[in-house]
């Protein structure tokens, strides 16, 4: 039975629909970066995709996840994120 934005599966589980077809528009996003892009040679390049994958999938919490992995990369001595070059 549906009930509102919320499938219920059973009595325990229940299931955003809108959540679900949000996050399947990230994931085919994602997807679609790196079968356009993701086969052109040069680290640079792929680390282009990787990013561009990153904020499709991240979306508005890109900013965040980014700063956080700055700072731990101060904190834990490894580099900063790479943006990589656009192909």
């Amino acid at each position: 039975m549906i009930f509102g934005e919320v499938k219920i599966i059973d009595e325990k589980q229940y299931v955003n629909i809108d959540l679900l077809i949000e996050l399947q528009k990230k994931i085919t996003k994602a997807v679609g970066v790196a079968e356009q892009y993701a086969q052109i040679d040069g680290g640079h390049h792929k680390m282009w995709v990787i990013d561009q994958m990153l904020r499709e999938l991240l979306g508005n919490d890109y900013n965040k996840w980014l700063e956080k992995y700055n700072y731990d990369s101060r904190e834990n001595d490894y580099e900063e994120w790479n943006y990589g070059i656009a192909p």
